[in-house]
């Protein structure tokens, strides 16, 4: 998705954001009665969806299982930008998200010479009131935890999946590589595999960042938590993003 898509769909989608959108309709056009009523349903909705299995079952069904392929060599991995990191000036610090997990995991296969070489992707992002460019700012990140600058290669212009892909491909076909490892969080990995696969590439798909309860599959009604309206809201946005490029031929 572009990036401006892909903002607004996140914003859109969110289920506390849509039963405020609907709660400040029906004040506006319900009468009292009608408006105690709404306010009980969204009530109900959301204490619902916080203690239900639908997020858990909803990410699982995203989420692919690990490859056998994923303990062999590949010289190398591609990294997708997930607004991962930026560094923060004034504090001189980097500022790590959920999806940072992708960046770390390269650095562990680095470290366990499962790859010689990391690609990083991912353009200019606003954090803060400051455009920070996601892939050299990870590549930065990586240099400092002791990886040559040699062994990293950055592709500093794409603000989607799409173009992850798309300017990846450049890199893999200049330089002939025919395996390496696709890197990604485990809800994104089945539309970003789609992707490559379907502009001519064959990566290993190393998904990271599983938010599916593990073990033996069985997911269970359990204590309320608002983490559950954040795993529904990133797996809603993704099975919007996979029909999105779906209807554009992507996939």
């Amino acid at each position: 998705m572009s990036a401006t898509i892909s903002k607004s769909l996140s914003w859109m989608l969110d289920p506390i954001v849509l039963c405020l959108a609907l709660l400040i309709l029906t004040t506006i056009f319900a009468s009292q009665k009608r408006l105690t009523i709404y306010l009980l349903l969204i009530i109900v909705f959301l204490g619902a969806i916080s203690i239900s299995p639908l997020p858990e079952v909803l990410m699982a069904n995203l989420e692919l299982p690990q490859s056998n392929d994923e303990t062999q060599y590949r010289e190398y991995a591609v990294v997708l930008g997930g607004d991962n990191i930026h560094f923060i000036k004034d504090k001189n610090k980097f500022d790590y998200a959920e999806s940072f997990d992708r960046v770390g995991e390269a650095l562990h296969l680095y470290r366990q010479k499962k790859i010689s070489k990391i690609i990083l992707t991912g353009g200019d992002v606003e954090y803060a009131g400051q455009i920070v460019n996601e892939s050299k700012a990870s590549a930065a990140w990586l240099v400092a935890m002791g990886v040559p600058e040699g062994d990293i290669l950055t592709e500093e212009k794409s603000r989607s999946t799409y173009e992850n892909a798309s300017f990846v491909k450049e890199i893999i076909d200049s330089r002939k590589i025919t395996e390496f490892y696709l890197i990604t969080s485990a809800s994104h990995m089945r539309r970003a595999l789609g992707v490559f696969r379907k502009l001519g590439m064959n990566p290993t798909p190393y998904s990271v960042d599983y938010r599916a309860p593990a073990g033996n599959g069985k997911i269970f009604w359990n204590a309320m938590g608002l983490g559950k309206l954040s795993i529904l809201k990133a797996a809603i946005y993704e099975y919007a993003g996979i029909a999105y490029y779906t209807t554009l031929g992507y996939l």
